[in-house]
């Protein structure tokens, strides 16, 4: 059986083992951009944190094909990283709520589609 959903996490590289719990995503987050669903992954920094890192893992049969910004932060920046992985960080000093849309499309034997992941992040 082919697993057709992709996970997202955060890949927490470069922190401090004192840090790992500055920066999290609040539940595991599974999506499937076949179904041409939609997520919210919400995240949360503490004060002491100004990035995170996060990555797209590829799980057996599914790769994403594409995958574009639709909404950037307006309270921090992005750097990418190559095998689609990106950064977010907060503007120095800023507290509060922050969003980024990504579109991330994928093509499988039973079929194409999209999936929309919102980044819900959260800074204290």
């Amino acid at each position: 059986m082919l697993r057709r959903s992709v996970l997202a996490g955060v890949a927490l590289m470069g922190l401090s083992q004192a840090a790992l719990a500055e920066c999290v995503v609040k539940d595991k987050v599974v999506f499937n951009p076949a179904n041409n669903d939609a997520l919210t992954i919400k995240v949360q920094m503490e004060k002491q944190n100004r990035f995170c890192d996060f990555a797209y893992d590829h799980l057996e049969q599914l790769t994403i094909d594409s995958w574009e910004l639709v909404t950037k932060p307006l309270n921090g920046t992005l750097v990418f990283i190559p095998k689609k992985k990106f950064r977010y960080e907060r503007a120095k000093g800023w507290v509060g709520q922050e969003t980024i849309v990504f579109k991330v499309c994928t093509k499988l034997a039973s079929g194409e589609g999209c999936s929309t992941l919102t980044y819900d992040i959260k800074a204290e």
